[in-house]
């Protein structure tokens, strides 16, 4: 099992770099829509964990001969009886022991050194296991110790409004005093919680992120990111795993951007609601670690692009065009505060 694990950690290595640079170049390149994207490092994230596998048991330096070396203990010299040549081999040790330690002397490793770089990639898959879960307990317990939310007329029928025009079931909506802005728990009976003095907000401002949060519902989003967390277990030592993972959140709140954006009929009426929602909810505090298990309106520290996404205008420069030229529109004060909040937070 130590020889199976080490060989996975030897592929995905290598593999998982190589499998990230290409899907961003292919972007680069390509410049699809966010959904493809979405979709694209989706399938990046499912290749670093199962591309690894192949190719395990077909390693050709299990059968390619240990060259003596003094730091291997208890070997001698024995013809091959295929080649005649003399192999080094172990006492009383099986064809599977063998197999073990030419894997390890292909790879540049002492035994010692295989073992307790095998030890330290469970015990970080491990604590990554713990992390989800943990994460997990902090949102049930925020949820558990929440109150239910009180709306007046105007506002129950806002919220079902965005429910029904988003094709969903309006889930729970309760209040607490330790989340910085709205944030989606929960699969079988999905609670959305929101700040205190949330309902403070304009008409059009609580619409923005009604549509958010409900458009995360439509999508299962809150599931899919559980089941990606968990699939990327046996990568999540790697570095280039947690880049992947990133753009997978980032696009995944792009989509619902947009998606709430259609519904509100205007992209930049969207982004500035964004923008003040996050102005005031964000400004005083940060949004604590232990919730990213949950979906929040202003989670993963991809703010900035998001509106900068929304921003976009197209124009043309010339009938002659056959692609017309993007441009950003000139960030508002908000936005420019709100970058500096951004920027000078830890």
């Amino acid at each position: 099992m130590e020889r199976i694990w080490l060989e996975y950690m030897a592929n995905a290595l290598w593999q998982i770099p190589l499998l990230a640079c290409a899907a961003w170049l292919l972007l680069r390149a390509l410049r699809p829509s966010v959904l493809v994207q979405h979709t694209l490092w989706i399938a990046a994230l499912a290749l670093s964990v199962l591309l690894p596998v192949r190719g395990i048991h077909s390693s050709p330096a299990a059968l390619a001969p240990l060259p003596a070396t003094p730091h291997l203990a208890g070997l001698h010299a024995a013809p091959s009886p295929s080649t005649g040549l003399a192999a080094p081999i172990l006492h009383s040790a099986s064809p599977a022991s063998l197999a073990w330690c030419a894997r390890v002397r292909f790879l540049g490793l002492t035994p010692l050194a295989a073992h307790a770089l095998v030890v330290l990639s469970l015990a970080l898959v491990f604590a990554g296991f713990v992390r989800i879960l943990l994460a997990w307990r902090a949102v049930r317990r925020i949820c558990v110790h929440s109150l239910p939310a009180v709306l007046t007329a105007a506002q129950s029928r806002l919220f079902h409004d965005c429910a029904r025009r988003l094709r969903v079931s309006p889930p729970a909506l309760r209040h607490s005093a330790e989340v910085a802005g709205p944030m989606l728990s929960g699969v079988r009976a999905p609670i959305l919680l929101l700040p205190l003095n949330f309902f403070r907000h304009s008409e059009e401002e609580l619409t923005a992120a009604f549509c958010h949060e409900l458009a995360h519902l439509a999508r299962h989003d809150y599931l899919l990111n559980l089941l990606f967390r968990i699939a990327s277990l046996p990568v999540s030592w790697h570095p280039a795993t947690h880049a992947v993972l990133h753009r997978i959140h980032r696009t995944r709140e792009m989509i619902c951007d947009s998606i709430a954006a259609r519904q509100m009929h205007s992209r930049l009426g969207y982004a500035r609601c964004l923008l003040s929602l996050a102005q005031q909810l964000l400004l005083p505090r940060n949004l604590p670690d232990q919730q990213s298990q949950a979906l929040g309106l202003f989670g993963h520290n991809t703010l900035e692009e998001r509106v900068m996404r929304l921003t976009e205008v197209t124009r043309p420069t010339s009938l002659y065009l056959k692609n017309p030229i993007k441009t950003r529109a000139e960030p508002s004060a908000p936005f420019l505060i709100c970058r500096k909040t951004m920027s000078a937070s830890p």
